[in-house]
């Protein structure tokens, strides 16, 4: 509200940004222009830093996975909260580059769930949801119009989004392979095996239309790949065909897998101070602002003058009133002043709860009350387990018995313990009672009971 620099408003600024794909310059008098592109920027900013993870480590796919889902939400929010000013912020294509960016996410979490051994059904979620997110990006990057935008990248675009939809759904019937395979249903692998293999072929096919320097990016993953799962469908076939003789059957007859959506675009909002810093315009108010506060402190000054002047003409007086009374040639009593403020805030405790002593006696009654019904229901206890041992002479030998008799110990020790704690109690009681009636007298009464000490000359 501090800058209108919206078209037709009183600051309008011309920003002026290159095209991503055409390099023409495009300029408009308009800030979200300016917000739309440094958003777009953010999103290819934090796709390269995602690109550039080595992935070595479970942090660097961690953080590769963080990058893409930051961009991946950079180009949402300018595809749905901006107009298309220029061809490179159209729908259909941020589309298709938010959909490339979830699945390059996936990506990563599928290489931390195969670096961490989770299981195959899970792998096999993630990967068809992989390639979901690349078939909707080529399907958006099929729409008409966008290869007349990305001009010289659209061919190479197409043939890396098909090679990695092929290259997922080999990994997808990889793992729904090993899942049949761990539940005996041999038939069922050696088709997913096949389908595995026959996806990887057609996507190699596909990566061969553009040139050789292009696709050694792919080559050793993809040999890889197809080494393990060529090995795969070989055993299983082998097997199939000389011990279990289980039907295969067509792939379309099996139950389909779905994809698993486990990252989602990761936003940010832009006026938090923790991720655009403090507002460099902070400290910038308007000139109304600063008349209107240069009159309050005027007004201030004048009050605070006035208090001031009033406080200091009350003083004045009040000197010279007690200069009148003549109050430091009156003797005063300061013997008082002997007993500490500590021991006078005591007192003051005390007395303000007069039946101290009384719930203090009291609650000793109570408790010596129950240390003897506990004593009498022990001894009562002992008598009755003495007469029954006496007739009962087996019952010695009886394990349960025994431990009945140790715990009977244990509790005859507790008691005696409970007993010189009682006694230990009630010497301290007595103390603290005499002590509360000390606290409990007048002033002049306690001022005797402390011990006098000899002024020097």
């Amino acid at each position: 509200n501090r800058f209108p620099m919206l078209p037709d408003t009183e600051c309008p600024v011309r920003f002026t940004w290159e095209d991503a794909f055409q390099k023409e310059d495009n300029t408009y008098n308009d800030i979200r222009f300016e917000e739309a592109c440094i958003l777009y920027n953010l999103g290819a900013m934090y796709s390269r830093l995602g690109a550039n993870e080595s992935r070595r480590t479970h942090d660097s796919i961690k953080n590769a996975c963080t990058y893409f889902r930051c961009a991946a939400a950079c180009y949402e929010k300018v595809r749905d909260q901006y107009t298309t000013y220029t061809s490179d912020l159209t729908p259909d294509l941020l589309t298709c580059q938010v959909h490339i960016l979830l699945a390059q996410a996936h990506e990563a979490v599928l290489e931390k769930s195969l670096l961490d051994q989770r299981a195959p059904s899970v792998n096999a979620h993630v990967a068809m949801q992989i390639s979901e997110y690349y078939q909707m990006a080529l399907l958006n990057l099929m729409k008409p119009g966008i290869n007349s935008i990305v001009s010289k990248r659209f061919r190479e675009w197409r043939v890396y989004l098909t090679y990695k939809l092929s290259y997922y759904f080999a990994l997808t019937y990889y793992c729904c392979g090993l899942i049949a395979e761990e539940n005996k249903k041999h038939g069922q692998s050696v088709c997913y095996y096949e389908a595995a293999v026959e996806r990887l072929k057609e996507a190699w096919k596909n990566a061969e239309k553009i040139s050789s320097d292009k696709t050694n990016i792919f080559k050793d993953a993809h040999m890889f790949t197809n080494d393990v799962i060529m090995g795969k469908y070989k055993v299983a076939k082998r097997d199939n065909d000389s011990v279990y003789f289980e039907k295969v059957p067509t792939l379309s007859s099996l139950p389909a897998i779905q994809g698993a959506i486990v990252a989602k675009s990761q936003p940010f909002d832009c006026h938090d101070a923790e991720v655009c810093g403090q507002d460099i315009f902070q400290k910038l108010v308007p000139l109304d602002a600063h008349l209107a506060a240069s009159e309050y402190s005027e007004e201030k000054a004048k009050l605070l003058r006035e208090i001031i002047e009033l406080t200091e003409n009350k003083n004045r007086e009040l000197e010279t009133f007690m200069l009148c009374l003549q109050l430091n040639r009156v003797p005063l009593n300061n013997e008082y002043l002997r007993l500490p403020r500590e021991l006078l805030d005591c007192c003051a405790a005390v007395t303000a709860r007069p039946n101290m002593t009384k719930e203090l006696v009291s609650a000793m009654q109570q408790l010596n009350s129950q240390h003897h019904d506990v004593t009498e229901q022990v001894d009562e206890f002992e008598q009755l387990l003495k007469i029954f041992e006496d007739n009962n002479d087996i019952i010695k030998t009886n394990k349960e018995y025994k431990d009945l008799k140790l715990n009977l110990k244990s509790i005859h020790d507790m008691m005696l313990q409970a007993n010189e704690s009682n006694i230990e109690l009630h010497r301290h009681m007595t103390t603290i009672i005499e002590h509360l009636k000390i606290l409990n007298s007048s002033l002049e009464q306690l001022e005797k009971t402390l011990p006098v000490i000899t002024e020097l000359d």
